[in-house]
């Protein structure tokens, strides 16, 4: 008599090498999707520093500039930012003591030892160096180191 079929143990392997193949993929989709996140976060501080820019046009100073300014456009962008990085943290404003300069800054999504910066001199950069501990925070001078 000639055997016809799958023995338990043949469906048990492909069974077991479909799900394998399924969770590498979702790995894969998980570290992609922070990766997006990240550079959606970037784009979105790219215009915090535009907004930062209109509003210093409008106001005259930086004077007051947060992520709870009366600015449409840069509480848009903090919320939006927030959103993103999923650890509810808007960007984090130093002005300077005279209200010309300015430094923003927030942990990316997918580390909590990155960061991204935008200032008013132009830079906008991701850093593994927290900006809290460096030139971000110097109410004299706030830049992105």
């Amino acid at each position: 008599m000639s055997k016809k079929g799958f023995t338990l143990i043949e469906m048990l392997i492909v069974f077991l090498i479909i799900v394998l193949i399924i969770s590498i993929i979702l790995i894969s989709l998980s570290s992609f999707r922070k990766n997006s996140q990240d550079k959606r976060i970037a784009s979105e501080m790219d215009q915090l520093r535009k907004g930062a820019q209109m509003y210093k046009n409008e106001v005259g100073s930086y004077n007051f500039l947060s992520c709870s300014t009366s600015n449409d456009n840069i509480d848009k962008v903090c919320a939006d930012i927030d959103v993103l990085n999923g650890s509810s943290a808007a960007p984090l404003f130093t002005v300077s003591t005279d209200n010309s300069q300015y430094c923003a800054y927030v942990t990316v999504a997918s580390s909590t030892s990155r960061w991204y910066c935008v200032d008013s001199d132009g830079k906008s950069a991701e850093t593994t160096t927290d900006p809290s501990t460096t030139g971000c925070t110097t109410v004299a001078n706030p830049v992105c180191l």
